[in-house]
């Protein structure tokens, strides 16, 4: 289970993903619970790769004097969160391997 309240930056190697193709009706996350301003979710590590190589295009990709405007927020909040889900990532990857 993942609540996230404050993120770090730092460069992450991407990895690649495994294909696999969803049905219509595949369930990508599971809602834990959910507030009027947060949710509690679990997804796969695989969807986190995922959510990790988009956010790294999005703040490598977008110049900086139009990347708040496109995105909403300012690169720094959301490199610190792009940090934080590949340590997330790094977790799930130790416990696979027997490190954690």
């Amino acid at each position: 289970m993942l609540r996230v309240k404050e993120f770090f930056y730092s460069q992450r190697p991407q990895k690649a993903l495994k294909t696999a193709k969803a049905g219509p009706h595949d369930v990508i996350m599971n809602i834990i619970s959910l507030s009027q301003s947060a949710a509690l979710m679990e997804v796969t590590k695989d969807d986190l790769i995922m959510i990790n190589s988009a956010l790294n295009e999005t703040c490598n990709g977008i110049e900086l004097f139009e990347f708040e405007t496109r995105i909403g927020f300012d690169r720094e909040r959301v490199k610190r969160l792009l940090n934080e889900i590949g340590l997330l990532i790094d977790k799930i990857e130790d416990r696979e391997s027997g490190r954690a």
